[in-house]
């Protein structure tokens, strides 16, 4: 409850989420909507995409990709229109919760140095905490993967990194002590 008192106690909050679209990452964007006060939260969710996805590469080492542009080109408009879909979702859950129009953002990146890197980079431009989600989407669709929260717990240091792993029920929070100087 001390990270929540020090939310409350600010001004503002910049919030940045880090959002792939799956329910785990719904899930992190419901907690926000529960926990944290809708008129003084900025909430930033942030969408890594890549512009081609990776199972087209790992298709090419296999076949002549020369002939399938366009289908490349379709692939990529449904992932654009996937990503918009996904992110209205996730402002749908921000309005229904009182945040103002203008209290949150998306913002789509193009990979550029692997998902966890670009999360810790973007973190470090005056957040006051990250929120992820447990598990996410991995490159194949539906197959839940754990590594991005586990590797960002390493690399995100002097911001709360809130791990969130299911839809918040109620308004109770458990933070974990060990009296280690890094937790302090």
């Amino acid at each position: 409850t001390g990270a929540l008192v020090f939310f409350m106690q600010r001004k503002m909050i910049r919030v940045l989420v880090a959002y792939d679209g799956s329910e785990m990452a719904l899930n992190a964007v419901r907690y926000v909507a529960s926990f944290l006060p809708e008129k003084q939260t900025e909430v930033v969710l942030f969408y890594i995409q890549t512009e081609v996805p990776d199972s087209f590469w790992n298709m090419e080492k296999e076949m002549n990709f020369r002939y399938k542009s366009s289908e490349i080109r379709a692939c990529i408009t449904e992932q654009h229109r996937q990503i918009n879909e996904c992110m209205s979702k996730a402002q749908k859950i921000l309005l229904d919760a009182g945040f103002p129009e203008g209290s949150f953002v998306k913002k789509i990146q193009n990979k550029k140095n692997g998902i966890v890197k670009d999360i810790v980079k973007e973190a470090r431009t005056g957040y006051d905490a990250v929120v992820v989600g447990r598990t996410g989407t991995g490159k194949l669709k539906n197959i839940p993967v754990g590594s991005v929260p586990t590797k960002l717990l390493g690399k995100i240091q002097g911001i709360p990194l809130i791990v969130v792993g299911g839809k918040p029920t109620k308004k109770k929070v458990l933070v974990a002590f060990d009296g280690s100087r890094e937790v302090m």
